[in-house]
């Protein structure tokens, strides 16, 4: 009995199936010519129109304004990005951001004693290439410094793995002012690199260590990161993770943000549109 039920069961399958592909067999495909097309001033007008709406917009992201003191005196790359991904409703904290999810390393102090009694001891510091890892300890006054794009990326990367987030980052350095607007007006905030009080980037020469490679690496003394939550047609805004709700002219502010080669990182949901960095 069993049997044949199966064998009227799949009888009835293969039916269904001819009807169906039957019936698809009978709709009508559109080839390639008879699709509509659009020329290329019609797609270049697209373009400029939706240039000239993002470049007109006012956008005004509602981002919780961090602070990195007193736990972090050197710690504004996790504290902006603490702010971010509060934007997006995880209840993140700066200081485990910089303690379990931050790739760091530490500095070490090497001493050399001198040929002879009257040379003195020197001191030799090694440390990491802050494109690659935090250089230092973000909690320490004296021995934090500061990181690049990808070591921020791949610490928002790792916690949202650990919340099993649909969310990702993306380190979108390079990307220009219509790029960051583009992003802002898609509700992406975009934590970049500038300098304090938009002042000329500066080095800070009485301080160098020597990198895994050999080279002498001289750190800047007025890096800064903050997350950049709006623009209109003459300033962008941004939460400091030193002074909050902050506003500069543009020109000003992408000047400061270029003395860094344009560092930025972005968190994307999957149904983000996809958006380029523009170099």
């Amino acid at each position: 009995m069993m049997k044949k039920f199966i064998a009227l069961l799949c009888c009835f399958c293969v039916m269904i199936f001819c009807v169906a592909d039957s019936r698809l067999a009978a709709i009508p495909t559109m080839a390639a010519a008879d699709m509509p097309q659009i020329s290329p001033l019609s797609a270049l007008s697209l373009l400029e129109n939706r240039i000239a709406k993002i470049t007109a917009a006012s956008v005004h992201l509602q981002v919780p304004f961090l602070y990195q003191y007193p736990e972090l005196p050197n710690g504004c790359e996790m504290t902006s990005l603490a702010s971010l991904l509060c934007y997006y409703g995880y209840d993140a904290d700066k200081t485990i951001l910089a303690q379990d999810y931050l790739p760091r390393v530490d500095f070490t102090l090497i001493e050399s004693v001198g040929g002879s009694a009257n040379e003195p001891i020197q001191i030799d510091l090694y440390g990491p290439n802050p494109a690659q890892y935090y250089a230092g300890d973000p909690a320490s006054a004296e021995l934090g410094y500061y990181c690049f794009a990808q070591p921020v990326t791949d610490a928002a990367n790792a916690y949202l793995s650990a919340q099993n987030a649909p969310q990702h980052a993306v380190n979108c350095s390079g990307a220009d002012a219509f790029s960051l607007m583009t992003r802002l007006y898609h509700k992406q905030p975009v934590i970049v690199w500038i300098t304090l009080a938009l002042a000329p980037a500066a080095k800070q020469p009485s301080t160098s260590w020597t990198l895994p490679n050999g080279a002498t690496y001289v750190p800047y003394r007025n890096l800064h990161c903050v997350l950049l939550t709006g623009y209109d047609a003459d300033y962008f805004y941004y939460a400091d993770p030193l002074y909050g709700a902050q506003m500069a002219e543009k020109e000003l502010f992408m000047t400061a943000y270029h003395s860094f080669a344009r560092q930025a990182v972005t968190v994307q949901t999957p149904y983000a549109p996809r958006l380029m960095a523009t170099k």
